[in-house]
This record gives structure tokens, C-alpha cells and sequence, in this order.
């Protein structure tokens, strides 16, 4: 009996495994599918949820300020936020489209500005009147439809940080803040301190970073150069071109740029028949007007008869022509582009060759 009750019980043991097997198999499945649907339902990464959104304006924009707005998911309660770009001001004077800088009262905020339209090409340029400001917003929109909202920055105007090396050596890095806010989403609010501290850091890594800015009262500390921003360029996707190799081109290049509505950043050496500048200085060239007269970002308050009135916006009688002789860069840095990136420095030590970067949005 026992050897014939030995298979049944062996028997009833495999049967009750397999009972087993198949429950613990029934649990995990239940398991799995509850984690799906959980997972659905909570929009965590590789669900199949499509987010439906609404949208909530929360600041409306103005003529040179950006609005913000919320958007929510309908489904799962998801919610982001978005700048609403500022919209640029408008005049009466602007309708002509003749491609010349006009002053005249915003028809939407009031305010004194500067306005050129350029009918041929639908290059349209918008700033104020006054710049005299730490900031001053002007909005380009380009021959393609792409706007170009800047920030320019006054580089003595006391930041958290790097603020006495800003205001000396500030040039440089303010151009840069201002065109990465008009062309980078991610950098759209950064200001030049957080450029600094931030952006040059992260790119340039800890040891390039600190071999230049010891301490911030260092008088050797020295802006970033044209070869260092390219790498910040390259680093958040902004587009560039180098000058061409041929320097009895640079005017014809620069200027056809800049008739698109397209900027350029450009690097110039002091002195010149129209009194550029006291020293070596950075800048950003923002547009042209319908007589080769270019529209200048600065970041400092500088007044003259050429450059224009007093401000950070300056729409003077500087004609393309009148920088190329004094454009210079620094660092060993070949800006031609058959031998570009053959090393260069990231900050202004040495002396160079002639250079400028054109920049596109899109």
C-alpha cells in the first residue's frame, strides 16, 4: 500500500505545484497590469498618456516685456509654464517701410521709440528712445520671421556676482548674454553674472574657469573671446558662421548679414578716425538701416557724435565700413575656416588675427 500510495501522493504533489505555479503566475499578471495602469495614469516616462492642454495667461506681454503663461495637462493635471514673447513697439512713421530709423510714441504703451521697416526685405527693428538704463529691451524680427527679443545689459550695473570684474572687463560676456537670451531658449533669462558663474563653468570646465577668474577683484581675470563663445555656441545649439577667410570680404559679409536682421558679434580695437572706442570692446551689431548705418547693443552708456545719444541702444552714423579696420579678436585663434578649430584660448591673453562671429536664429 504504501508503494501504491506513493505515486498518488507524488501525483497530488506535482498537481499542487502546478495549482501553485499557475496562481503565482495569475498574481504577477494581475500585478503587471495594475503597474500599467498605474503607470498610465500617473504619466510617468514611457506611458501612452497624451497630454491634451489648456492654457492660463498669467502675464500678458507687453511692448517690451515677455508675458507668462501656464499650460495644464486636461487629463492628468501636468503643468508648465512658457514665456509669451514681448510683442516690439509700433508707430505711425513705421508704415512707409523705407528702411530708415524713425522716432515717434508707441501707439500701444506710449513710449518714445525708435522704429525702422524695411518693406523689401520685412526686416523690422523696435527700441527706445532713452536707454540709459541697467537694461534696455529692442526686438528685431528677421527677413525669415524670426524675432529677436534682446536684453542688453549695462556691465557696471552691480550683479550678485563677478560685479567689479563685470564692470571692467564685462564687455564681452554682456554681448554674449544678450544674444544667447535672443537666440537660446534655455538661456533666455540668464543674466551676465549667472553667464558667467553658470554657462562659462559648466563649459569650459573647473580648471580653465578658475585659471582665469582667480578671484573676482583679479585684475588678470579676462573676458571670454570669440573662440570661447563658439564652444558655448556649440554646447546649447546656436548657429554660427566664421568670417570668411578673405578680409577684403568682411564688410560685404557683415553687411549682407546684418540687411537679413540677423546680428553680429564683433570684437574691435580702440581708436579709429570715428573714435570707436577708448579700448578694446565688444559689442553686438543688432541691424542696418536703409544708409549702412548700423544699429548697435552695447553695454556701456557711451555718447558721441557718431555713436549716437547716450545709451545702450545707439543708432548713430557707424557705418559697417567704419569698424572693419578696427576689428580684432584675441587668443590663438585662426578664424578662417579651413583652419578654425586648431586650438585657441577660451579668454583674451594674447594677441590674434582679425574676426567677428555672425549669428542666426532661424
Amino acid at each position: 500500500m504504501e508503494k501504491g500510495n506513493a505515486p498518488k501522493r507524488k501525483r497530488g504533489s506535482r498537481q499542487s505545484k502546478r495549482n501553485a505555479r499557475i496562481m503565482i503566475l495569475a498574481g504577477c499578471a494581475v500585478i503587471v497590469i495594475l503597474g500599467a495602469v498605474a503607470i498610465f495614469i500617473s504619466g510617468r516616462p514611457g506611458d501612452q498618456h497624451v497630454h491634451v492642454y489648456g492654457r492660463n495667461v498669467i502675464k500678458e506681454p507687453t511692448c517690451s516685456e515677455d508675458g507668462r503663461a501656464e499650460y495644464y495637462c486636461l487629463g492628468c493635471g501636468r503643468t508648465y509654464e512658457e514665456a509669451i514673447p514681448r510683442t516690439g513697439h509700433t508707430i505711425a512713421q513705421d508704415e512707409p517701410g523705407d528702411g530708415l530709423i524713425h522716432e515717434g510714441t508707441c501707439t500701444s504703451c506710449g513710449t518714445d521709440v525708435k522704429i525702422m521697416y524695411d518693406e523689401k526685405t520685412g526686416v523690422r527693428f523696435s527700441g527706445p528712445v532713452k536707454s540709459r538704463g541697467k537694461t534696455a529691451a529692442a526686438t528685431v524680427v528677421n527677413s525669415k520671421g524670426f524675432t529677436y527679443n534682446y536684453t542688453m545689459y549695462l556691465q557696471g550695473a552691480g550683479y550678485n556676482s563677478w560685479s567689479h570684474y563685470m564692470k571692467h572687463h564685462g564687455c564681452s560676456n554682456c554681448a554674449m548674454t544678450s544674444l544667447l537670451n535672443a537666440v537660446c531658449p534655455e538661456l533666455k533669462d540668464f543674466t551676465p553674472d549667472r553667464m558667467v558663474e553658470e554657462v562659462q563653468y559648466d563649459v569650459f570646465g573647473e580648471k580653465a574657469f578658475w585659471k582665469n577668474y582667480d578671484k573676482d577683484m583679479n585684475k588678470g581675470s579676462m573676458p571670454v573671446t570669440l573662440y570661447g563663445m563658439t564652444k558655448i555656441f556649440d554646447k546649447y545649439g546656436v548657429k554660427y558662421k566664421l568670417p570668411t577667410s578673405d578680409q577684403s570680404q568682411y564688410e560685404n559679409e557683415i553687411t549682407e548679414h546684418l540687411r537679413g536682421g540677423d546680428p553680429v558679434i564683433i570684437t574691435f580695437a580702440k581708436g579709429g578716425e570715428k573714435g570707436l572706442s577708448n579700448s578694446i570692446h565688444t559689442i553686438l551689431l543688432i541691424g542696418i538701416d536703409e544708409d549702412g548705418y548700423v544699429i548697435i547693443g552695447d553695454s556701456l552708456h557711451k555718447k558721441s557724435k557718431h555713436w549716437g545719444k547716450s545709451g545702450l541702444i545707439k543708432t548713430g552714423k557707424i557705418t559697417v565700413h567704419d569698424m572693419v579696420s578696427y576689428i580684432t579678436t584675441y587668443g590663438d585663434w585662426a578664424v578662417a575656416e579651413d583652419n578654425y578649430d586648431n586650438g585657441g584660448d577660451l579668454f583674451y591673453h594674447g594677441r590674434s588675427g582679425k574676426g567677428y562671429l555672425l549669428v542666426y536664429g532661424e
